[in-house]
């Protein structure tokens, strides 16, 4: 799904596709997601979760064969349509369930923020295998590796054992109609309201940054077109490191520090990597060695180190705020508004990268930052709010 970046960077120098065609790929995808989210949330609990993640693993290994096959600009169109409802299946499910073996609060944030590093760690293989098929072989055979994944991930899911058997039976009781007034009613919550809010603009700068960081590598860090793959890893890795580490130092500080620490280093460190660019030469010749990419490269790292804790961090924070029957319409939420988050900020980036440059468009995540700080402390109380209403009732 996250291997938009480098099929954009391909496609632009390959195919002949502009800039602002190819931002329309990341609006597939999540388009895709919002309306496989909205209309089968209330069909999964019923399906039950593994039988969901099995059929949505399967739709991936159809897209990354079919992609592999024949890499054209139309069918990475369908290539991300089929794999944003796979994702609406699986993300859904694996969300839904995590109430079924987590015991606290704490525990429930600090396994999701794990979860959500293990699937950026993911995300970061994908793009150093990226990066060695486009210099070893062809790019899109890439697509063999992730179809062979796929069939692997079939393999493990079937005979794995959900105990979720409660909350399926439940589901079972309630109509179509009755989950969509279910999830309905979760939106006119304010604390609802305000998570969408934050989760909408933490997934604008990061879908924003990793659509396009490896061709800011490549336009304004003037590094080739094949290492910018290799470098944009580097934010994959500090996303890992971050929110494997967050999870971790959740344990032991409260979610709310952390997030505000990581909130404003964020800011503070693409000041210095927007900076740090400014001073490369625009006439420097293409960078094809790690020993001479600028300085402004491994801020990248830092950039994913301090943003990695916050997306799963929300996440976590809002469904342990609700009983684990409305986890599954939560959970569509989540995925439906950080869907429109992920096409506004990629819309958004492509269109100032167009017309304006690099650097202008890696100064448009700045304002979605100050929005998460500003609005994280209202939100962290209004929460303790629905908690208490959610025991009392």
């Amino acid at each position: 799904m996250n291997s938009i970046g480098a099929v954009i960077l391909q496609l632009v120098h390959a195919h002949g596709v502009t800039m602002q065609a190819a931002g329309w790929l990341e609006a597939f995808k999540d388009i895709s997601i919002v309306i496989g989210s909205f209309v089968l949330a209330s069909f999964i609990p019923k399906m039950g979760y593994k039988t969901s993640i099995v059929i949505g693993v399967s739709l991936e290994a159809i897209a990354c064969a079919s992609m592999a096959l024949l890499p054209t600009f139309l069918v990475a169109q369908i290539f991300f349509i089929i794999v944003g409802v796979a994702f609406a299946l699986i993300k859904v499910s694996v969300y839904s369930s995590i109430c079924l073996f987590t015991t606290s609060d704490t525990e429930h944030a600090s396994f999701i923020s794990i979860l959500e590093g293990w699937f950026m760690l993911g995300v970061c293989s994908a793009f150093l295998i990226f990066g060695f098929f486009a210099n070893n072989l062809h790019w899109n055979y890439v697509y063999w590796v992730l179809f062979a994944l796929s069939i692997v991930g079939v393999a493990l899911a079937l005979p794995a054992k959900f105990h979720g058997q409660q909350v399926q039976h439940e589901a079972q009781k309630d109509t179509v109609a009755r989950s969509f007034i279910q999830m309905i009613s979760l939106l006119a919550k304010i604390a609802v309201l305000v998570f969408i809010a934050l989760a909408f603009s933490y997934v604008f700068i990061e879908q924003g940054i990793i659509n396009w960081l490896p061709t800011y590598n490549n336009y304004v860090l003037h590094i080739s077109k094949n290492m910018s793959d290799y470098v944009t890893a580097l934010l994959f890795v500090g996303i890992v490191i971050g929110r494997l580490g967050g999870g971790k130092l959740m344990q032991y500080i409260h979610w709310l520090k952390v997030l505000m620490f990581c909130l404003v280093f964020s800011i503070i460190t693409l000041l210095a990597l927007l900076y740090l660019s400014a001073l490369v030469p625009k006439n420097t010749p293409e960078i094809i060695r790690w020993t001479q990419f600028p300085l402004a490269v491994y801020l990248i790292f830092f950039v994913g180190l301090f943003i990695g804790p916050i997306y799963p961090t929300l996440c976590s924070s809002i469904l342990s705020s609700f009983s684990a029957k409305f986890h599954s319409a939560m959970t569509a939420i989540i995925v439906i508004f950080s869907a429109f988050g992920g096409v506004v900020g990629a819309r958004v980036i492509a269109i100032f990268f167009d017309r304006f440059g690099g650097l202008a468009a890696f100064k448009v995540p700045i304002l979605p930052l100050i929005i998460l700080i500003v609005f994280l402390l209202p939100y962290y109380y209004l929460l303790q709010k629905q908690k208490t209403a959610s025991k009392l009732s």
